[in-house]
């Protein structure tokens, strides 16, 4: 997941495996972003809407397991 901290870019998220769906909430648990049914290596979200702050972004796997990352929004 790249870049981190992000600066008003897109995110970009990449994975040796099929990534599922994202989900991006803020510190306070309200939903920012959601994509299901994606079925890609690579992903690109427009996050020139974030605000500043800190967000927890969800990455489901067509296996079934998942991955929690931070992202600090500048």
């Amino acid at each position: 997941m790249f870049p981190n901290p992000l600066n008003g870019a897109e995110l970009h998220i990449r994975a040796s495996q099929n990534i599922k769906s994202v989900e991006v909430v803020n510190i306070l648990g309200q939903n920012i972003f959601a994509e299901n049914n994606m079925f890609t290596k690579r992903v690109s979200i427009n996050s020139s809407d974030f605000e500043k702050g800190v967000y927890l972004v969800r990455i489901n796997f067509e296996n079934g397991k998942s991955a929690v990352r931070k992202l600090l929004v500048n």
